[in-house]
């Protein structure tokens, strides 16, 4: 009997010895197991923040990107504006200086009619005279001859 208790007693305690191997390979299985996903965790949020810096910087980018096209657009438009604004100054001078030109002949010509006029008048006015003084003439040329 002594045998069988002793063989129980082995048992038993190679039950234990199993048991508590068990468990603690189970512990270290369960913490290796946690550690691998808290590793996993870990890189997933090292992941996720990567691409959230990624994002971030693309999205920096992109914005200063369409500023710097929205810049050059307003640039251009500008310089556009500015080279209209030019021509059309320049039409309006040009325009300005046919007509002062016109105006000008236009009152050269008034002052050339007014001259004409003027000497057309001293004309008329010398020939009235003239007229007159044949008149008076005649007159005194008459009254000679019936004398």
């Amino acid at each position: 009997m002594e045998v069988w208790i002793t063989i129980a007693i082995s048992a038993v305690v190679a039950v234990a010895i199993a048991v508590i191997v068990y468990i603690m390979a189970s512990k270290a299985g369960y913490e290796k197991r946690r550690k691998e996903a808290e590793a996993a965790i870990g890189g997933a949020e090292n992941e996720a923040k990567r691409i959230v810096e990624e994002s971030k910087k693309a999205a920096e980018s992109k914005k200063r990107e369409i500023l710097l096209e929205a810049k050059e657009e307003t640039h251009k438009l500008r310089l556009e504006s500015d080279k209209e604004i030019k021509e059309r100054r320049s039409e309006i001078s040009r325009q300005e200086r046919r007509i002062q030109q016109k105006e000008e002949n236009l009152d050269k010509k008034t002052d050339a009619i007014e001259a004409k006029e003027e000497k057309l008048n001293k004309k008329m006015k010398d020939l009235e005279a003239k007229e007159e003084e044949i008149a008076k003439l005649k007159e005194q040329e008459i009254e000679t001859l019936e004398r």
